[in-house]
């Protein structure tokens, strides 16, 4: 796709000029992703917001362990290596803001306080969506909004709020219309080239993304349905880091293809755009970004995630999930057990799961696994 072709040329200078945006001095204000993050409050203070989710480099676990013990989230523990390995991209945030929503993120926040100069922020994500936790939630982005307008010297405006819900509500749309061609067809985008998107859409300018999303909205809608007999999967993840392709690796040369993602740290939730009336744009940030989404499994209880995500495989027509979770992220591995039953008792489905500690050996049990998989729908 041509749009995809400047976006990966943006991309490759996207750096040096932050770099010189930051010399002239705008702030930049790295995040840990997860979807907790408003962009919108970033924005309207007048800095860039970068995520931080580089990962999938097997040296990079090995670096880690120098700064954390072994038994944390894969991604996550490894994100102190990038920082110390001198990464332009994790040397330039001014501030790293860490919304805590477990201990495996807690570690990022820690390593980052101890081992470098860089200011953290951090503020709680609750484990369930009691009304208690939703006003614990809004006044963490209160607090959140105090910070980044200490930190740019810029009030954050109700205006100035309301035109970035706007510019975040465009972005949801298209990612989503672009995601629901796939219902369809397919070969209207590619899961790689999907998550390439929503990567892109934590690094690069905002402006230019925006028109780079509708020129891919334009050229997918246009895609032809192909008549290939190709089988149709879910991937679940907990983390799909920037550089992390073990599963495209493998998928890409099976007669599946991915159709729908639920990744939940690494995606920008997309399914849900903000209300831009009312009088308290902070209230709506929080609707949003905590209550109205998919729970997380660390969710306590599990809520409605475990239906909400089989009624999404049986939207898109999913013959088969692919769960794809980091190593050590516990909370997704004991929901893994409970909801692979659930998804072939209730609708039939089958499911693998995939464990990743970013190590090469793991490759050839992965690709076992997904043509498993792909045998098992050919054969249902």
């Amino acid at each position: 796709m041509l749009a995809m072709e400047r976006l990966k040329v943006h991309l490759s200078d996207r750096s040096s000029t932050l770099r010189k945006q930051k010399n002239d001095g705008v702030k930049i204000v790295g995040y840990t992703p997860g979807g907790f993050m408003p962009e919108e409050l970033v924005h309207a203070a007048g800095a860039i917001p970068i995520c931080l989710l580089k990962g999938g480099d097997a040296d990079s676990v090995i670096e880690s362990l120098k700064y954390n013990p072994r038994f944390f989230c894969t991604f996550c523990k490894t994100q102190i290596a990038y920082l110390m390995g001198g990464d332009l991209v994790y040397n330039l945030p001014d501030i790293l803001i860490v919304p805590h929503t477990d201990c495996n993120h807690k570690i990022i926040a820690d390593s980052w306080n101890y081992y470098s100069k860089t200011d953290v922020f951090r503020y709680g994500v609750p484990h369930n969506k009691g009304e208690a936790a939703r006003v614990y939630f809004k006044g963490g982005l209160e607090l959140l909004k105090k910070k980044l307008e200490d930190l740019t010297g810029n009030k954050i405006t109700d205006e100035k709020l309301f035109d970035e819900i706007e510019t975040g509500n465009t972005i949801r749309s298209l990612f989503k219309e672009i995601s629901f061609t796939r219902k369809t067809n397919p070969d209207a985008i590619s899961s790689r080239d999907f998550t390439m998107l929503q990567h892109a859409s934590t690094f690069a300018d905002k402006g230019f993304f925006v028109e780079i999303l509708q020129d891919v909205r334009d050229e997918v809608i246009k895609k032809p349905v192909s008549n290939k007999d190709r089988k149709r999967v879910m991937l679940i993840a907990s983390s799909l880091a920037n550089g992390d392709n073990l599963v495209y690796d493998i998928i890409e040369n099976t007669e599946a293809d991915i159709v729908y993602e639920e990744v939940t740290e690494g995606y920008r939730p997309y399914l849900d755009n903000m209300e831009i009336n009312g009088a308290d744009p902070i209230q709506n940030l929080s609707d949003t970004y905590f209550d109205k989404r998919i729970p997380a499994p660390w969710d306590r209880p599990w809520g409605d995630r475990m239906e909400r995500l089989i009624d999404k495989a049986k939207e898109f027509s999913c013959g088969g999930v692919l769960w794809y979770q980091m190593m050590y992220r516990d909370g997704f591995d004991i929901q893994a057990h409970y909801f692979s039953k659930m998804l072939e008792e209730e609708a039939g489905i089958p499911m693998v799961k995939i464990e990743s500690d970013y190590a090469p050996a793991e490759k050839g049990p992965a690709r076992t696994r997904i043509e498993t998989l792909v045998e098992i729908m050919k054969g249902n």
